[in-house]
This record gives structure tokens, sequence and C-alpha cells, in this order.
């Protein structure tokens, strides 16, 4: 797979990402196609050195830039993170001039904080925070009409 990120950055099929599987029970999948098994890229969860925030991190064919599948990848992986693995914070990178992958990182909830530098390249940094969770309201008031006992009916 080509790299789509300047030279100094991990590879996540590096040691270390099998480090984050092996310590913290996540780390990179592959995105495969389901139809013809083709290699799509890869997305997933990392640990970020030096401490101990949690990154979202995806990286595309060129071919599959502009199809909502990074989009739909990194909002699965920010579900297992949150809703699986109880984290409660989860960062994302990006290069400082990588739009595209600044709109991943907003359209699945994160929001800019800080311009910093990471592995020697300027980037911008977004983060989310845990979801608050409320009581779940009761699926069947939804169907009433407001100021009704009753459901609606679907009958015409």
């Amino acid at each position: 797979m080509p790299q789509a990120k300047p030279h100094g950055f991990p590879n996540e099929s590096s040691p270390t990402s099998w480090t984050n599987w092996i310590r913290h029970g996540f780390g990179v999948w592959a995105l495969v196609d389901k139809m013809s098994g083709v290699l799509l890229g890869q997305c997933g969860l990392n640990h970020l050195p030096p401490g101990d925030e949690i990154e979202v991190l995806y990286l595309l064919e060129r071919a599959c830039w502009g199809q909502g599948l990074a989009t739909e990848a990194a909002a699965a992986a920010l579900r297992c993170g949150f809703d699986e693995l109880s984290l409660e914070r989860i960062v994302g990178i990006t290069l400082a001039g990588n739009a595209a992958s600044q709109r991943v990182l907003e359209k699945v909830g994160l929001r800019y904080e800080k311009d910093a530098r990471f592995f020697d390249c300027d980037c911008r940094y977004y983060a989310c925070d845990r979801p608050k969770r409320t009581a779940s309201p009761d699926p069947a008031q939804a169907l009433r009409r407001p100021g009704s006992e009753t459901f609606p009916s679907l009958e015409r």
C-alpha cells in the first residue's frame, strides 16, 4: 500500500501496531471489499506515543477516496472505542493541509482543538469525548401523536 503520509510517520503495520492488540486489545483493521476480497485500506485505533491518548486512524488506496469509506470506517472505530472498549476520549491527527481527512474527522464527531507537531510534521489535532448516555425513551412514544394517547393509523 503506498504511503499517504510523509516520511517519519509510523507505519500502522509495524510491530508497534501489533503491540497495541496485545497490550490494549485494539489496533488496526484491514478494510476489505466484501465482494472482491480486495484490500482497500486500513483503519482502527492506535495508542499514540508518548502519552496515553488513543487515536482513530484510517488510510485508503487513492482509488477509494471520496466514496465515504474513510468516514464509515472511522465511525465504526469510534463506536468500538466508546461502546466496546469504554474509552473516555479519542483523538484524530491529520496533516495541516489534508482538508479531506479533517472533514472525515469532523463528520464522525471530532472537533478541532489545536495545531501541533507530530512526527516532525505540521498537523491539526482533533478530539472527541465519550458521548454522554441518557435514558432511552420508550420507542413507542416516537409513534404517538402529540396530545394523543393513540398511535397514528397506517391505513389509507
